[in-house]
């Protein structure tokens, strides 16, 4: 009985590994070319630029030369990437918060009178708070093409 259901059981499983084998050197192929960062348990970690992808191997381009690295699903690889939307999230949230706190202060110079000097403080604070956000992401983006960091692309 349980060699039945071991029959039953592990062709899918089998499968399912070949999938994933191909879709993970399918995610590697996309970073030749890329700086990387390579930890196996057979030759530690290495850093150079990822020249080739294969099932087996990757070929690395170090300052001392070419290697190739045997890699298995328990290695990781790290790629240093742009923080490109993530810096320009956080430069649109600074944005924000500035435009925001300039209105604050205004708004409390404000009296609330009858005759408020602040009539259009509603309008400003729109506009205000629109270019804080679209400055922001700007100059986040350009932050970001400058500042990278690494990114884990396997397990």
């Amino acid at each position: 009985m349980r060699t039945a259901l071991c029959a039953l059981l592990l062709p899918p499983v089998a499968s399912q590994a070949q999938q994933l084998d191909s879709l993970r050197l399918g995610i590697l192929g996309r970073e030749v070319g890329s700086e990387v960062r390579v930890s196996t348990s057979s030759a530690g970690r290495i850093h150079g630029r990822l020249r080739e992808v294969s099932p087996e191997m990757l070929r690395i381009d170090q300052a001392t030369g070419p290697r190739s690295v045997p890699f298995s699903s328990r290695d990781t690889l790290w790629v240093r990437e742009p923080l490109g939307w993530t810096a320009a999230g956080y430069g649109a949230i600074a944005g924000l918060a500035s435009a925001g706190g300039i209105l604050l202060f205004f708004g409390t110079l404000c009296s609330s009178g009858g005759d408020d000097p602040c009539t259009g403080f509603g309008h400003a604070a729109w506009v205000l708070g629109t270019q804080g956000v679209v400055f922001g992401a700007g100059a986040g983006l350009l932050a970001g093409g400058w500042i990278k960091h690494w990114v884990r692309k396997s397990p």
